[in-house]
């Protein structure tokens, strides 16, 4: 972009949003994440990951294949939207923990997916 000849350099930060699809034994849903938490899932900064794809698309593949079919526990928090005569849940992951212990004074209450 130029403004009065002078060349502009846009400069956009890259950054996570990745929808996830999660199920257990009862249900199943789709999960948003963002930055810091599909970091941790994947392995690696944004800027790195998009450096490997364009280098090597195999090894990104590779990347994102291994990030698949884990078993983790979320934190999530259940936000309602009403679009017309709709409501829409989304639930977007706040944290990642390592194992139930870890996550045992954050529950305040256990529900179902079917429930929310």
């Amino acid at each position: 972009m130029k403004i009065y000849g002078i060349p502009l350099a846009i400069h956009a930060n890259l950054k996570y949003l990745v929808k996830l699809y999660v199920e257990d034994d009862t249900s199943n849903a789709i999960l948003t994440l963002f930055d810091n938490e599909a970091e941790c899932i994947i392995g690696l900064p944004v800027t790195q990951l998009e450096k490997i794809k364009v280098a090597d698309i195999s090894e990104y593949d590779k990347i994102i294949k291994n990030s698949c079919n884990k078993e983790m526990i979320f934190v999530i928090k259940a936000q309602d939207k009403i679009y017309g005569n709709r409501t829409l849940r989304f639930l977007t992951v706040q944290s990642i923990k390592k194992d139930s212990c870890e996550i045992n004074h954050v529950i305040s209450k256990k529900v179902k997916l079917e429930e929310i």
